[in-house]
């Protein structure tokens, strides 16, 4: 039996001593290697061509042209001639006895999937291993086809996988063609279409991981990648009734990277929006893809693809991030509503934290829409909250030309221009929220 291990390269000249080393140490020999090249810039494609092994037999392909890392894996799939394959990455390590581990535990039975478990350094291969997270550590279990997601954990590391590669070749499964959640769509989709799977306790892999990692997301092209592959991972929960995986996977991975690289860059936002919304919509529980009530609004607002909210609600979220620490109540989109707003109420002596107390106000006060057209005189006189707080001065604003400066005197007029509200947000006869 032979272990294939594909593995595409792409300026990792820094990283491949270490990488090569692990494989000359492999306590098994039985396997081979196709290293494919992507049109590297530096010395990678000089190393790789200057790597040989009595040992085991080396590959070493170069493309034409660069095409990302799904593709560059799916051309080494063409090469390989081995029983399982495995997709490393040229900036990892492996352990010692990878090879040895999964061809012991292949022999056991016929399996579509082998998998072992992983951990994680970061940037030295010399420093402390951490266990890989967000996946399930588990002790020699097989899995059918419907436990398989739920027993790995999210469709995060598909480096410690071996997959059959006659099962691969069967069902036609290949990486995307996305610089960005390529990794993931494979993993889920074969997760969720291969017969089983046997999970192995062994540590087989060292991942090295850089705190500055999600620099990858530095072009409008790779954030339209990422939303492309949470499509089509909403379309792989459709098909294979894995809704919850999901559900988990979007609220571990969304975010993270739409708060830090898309809600605050209009380029981004107005490419993604539409992508993102069709992503929501085929969620049943959508309530399910929010961590806190500032997540919650945000779904509902991405869901209507409502432009005028997002920014407000951005700006909301900019002003309370960018007050002193110690400004600012430590629960500011979680907990108790109402509990929330008592503990904030004796706090906002100053205008800057009032927006903590009128966040909560958003979803009563504009989200929610009256069944008729609003009116602005007749809304501000009958909510007196309303009137006290920030929408209360902007309306007054909008009617009368100047604050209500009984109250606001001394509040930058900044905080109030039409780009932040714009009159937009107003506007409507149905309601756009249902109160709990």
């Amino acid at each position: 039996m032979l272990i294939s291990i594909v593995c595409p390269v792409f300026n990792a000249a820094n990283f491949l001593d270490e990488f090569l080393g692990s494989l000359l140490k492999q306590t098994s020999k039985s396997f081979e290697v196709i290293f494919v090249d992507d049109c590297s810039s530096d010395d990678s494609l000089k190393i790789l061509s200057s790597f040989q092994s009595t040992d085991f037999k080396v590959k070493v392909v170069r493309n034409e042209k660069n095409l990302g890392p799904g593709p560059t894996r799916n051309i080494g799939l063409n090469y390989v001639s081995g029983d399982y394959v495995c997709f490393f990455d040229p900036d990892d390590v492996i352990a010692t006895n990878a090879v040895e581990v999964i061809l012991k535990y292949a022999e056991f039975g016929d399996y579509d999937l082998l998998r072992g478990n992983g951990k994680y350094f970061i940037l030295d291969q010399s420093s402390e291993k951490y266990p890989l997270p967000n996946i399930k550590t588990i002790n020699n279990k097989f899995c059918e086809k419907d436990e398989i997601n739920e027993a790995h954990g999210l469709p995060w590391y598909h480096v410690v996988f071996a997959f059959k590669v006659e099962k691969l070749k069967r069902i036609c499964l290949k990486y995307p063609d996305l610089r960005v959640g390529e990794d993931p769509v494979f993993l889920f989709n074969a997760l969720s279409r291969l017969k089983n799977c046997y999970f192995f306790p062994e540590t087989i892999y060292y991942y090295r991981t850089n705190p500055d990692e999600v620099r990858h997301f530095n072009t409008i092209e790779k954030l339209k990648d990422f939303c492309e592959h949470l499509e089509e991972m909403s379309r792989i929960a459709q098909t294979y009734s894995q809704m919850d995986t999901f559900e988990r996977y979007f609220r571990d991975t969304f975010w993270f990277v739409f708060e830090s690289y898309i809600l605050y860059n209009d380029e981004a936002l107005s490419e993604c929006t539409s992508s993102i919304s069709k992503v929501i919509k085929t969620v049943k529980n959508k309530a399910s893809l929010a961590n806190d009530e500032f997540h919650r609004l945000l779904v509902d607002s991405l869901l209507r693809e409502d432009a005028a909210a997002i920014s407000f609600i951005r700006h909301a979220k900019r002003m309370l991030d960018n007050e002193p620490k110690n400004h600012r109540h430590e629960s500011a989109f979680s907990g108790n509503d109402i509990t929330f707003y008592l503990t904030v109420s004796w706090m906002c002596t100053r205008p800057l934290r009032k927006i903590s107390r009128f966040y909560f106000l958003i979803k009563d006060y504009i989200f929610l829409r009256t069944n008729r057209d609003l009116n602005i005189h007749e809304y501000v006189d009958s909510n007196p909250d309303v009137k006290s707080y920030f929408l209360g001065p902007y309306l007054h604003f909008l009617i009368n030309g100047s604050y209500e400066k009984r109250s606001w005197s001394g509040i930058s007029k900044f905080y109030f221009n039409d780009s932040l509200i714009p009159d937009s947000i107003f506007s409507g006869k149905r309601p756009l929220l249902k109160r709990k």
